[in-house]
């Protein structure tokens, strides 16, 4: 039965409660893709005309950081703008989507950059890479660098957030704390004992 009642509150709705540096982490979280972002781009105008037909690892980390722009900033307007349309299940796919692709596109992105900042043999033969291939495998590394950052980091709002929603059964979330505490408020001045008034001997 106590399973059953943690369970529903992922499926609730209503903000959980979680720790202070929840929203800090989220906000690392988007600087970092937009240092991704920016990476991609760099990796892809390298591509030149290529890039139109294939765009491989950069391509999709791109894919990568704007849907997580797109999960933690939807998540969090609505936490702060609309807490009553805040659906928990889709957060939780949000972030655990999000998880697995940030990690698909840095391992992807990892594998990439080795290849291309390698040493290339033939017969007894090794040529090191040359400056385009310094220039487009080093952005890769940058990118697969921050990406596996961001996806530890994704996983620590995953579990935080599951970690609410568990403690949080009934959905009172943080949208009704305040009228909590209001209501406690007025409870405990209804209780102060009524002050009896002063009468003068005079």
């Amino acid at each position: 039965m106590t399973v059953t009642n943690n369970t529903r509150g992922l499926l609730g709705k209503g903000v959980p409660p979680t720790p202070s540096f929840f929203s800090i982490i989220r906000v690392v979280v988007l600087v970092l893709s937009l240092a991704v972002l920016a990476a991609c781009a760099y990796n892809l105008s390298l591509l030149g005309a290529y890039s139109s037909s294939y765009t491989g690892p950069p391509g999709f980390m791109l894919f990568v950081t704007l849907f997580t722009i797109l999960v933690l900033g939807g998540a969090m307007a609505a936490e702060r703008f609309a807490p009553h349309l805040y659906f928990r299940i889709a957060v939780l796919i949000g972030y655990g989507t999000n998880c697995l692709f940030w990690l698909s596109g840095w391992a992807w992105s990892a594998s990439i950059a080795a290849m291309f900042l390698g040493n290339t043999c033939f017969m007894s033969t090794c040529f090191g890479p040359t400056n385009e291939e310094k220039r487009y495998g080093g952005s890769m590394a940058a990118a697969a660098a921050i990406g596996a950052v961001n996806w530890v980091l994704m996983v620590g709002v995953l579990f935080y957030f599951i970690k609410g929603c568990l403690a949080d059964p009934d959905c009172y979330g943080v949208s009704t704390g305040g009228q909590g505490s209001e209501m406690g408020s007025i409870k405990a001045e209804g209780k102060k004992p009524a002050t009896q008034p002063y009468v003068s001997d005079a």
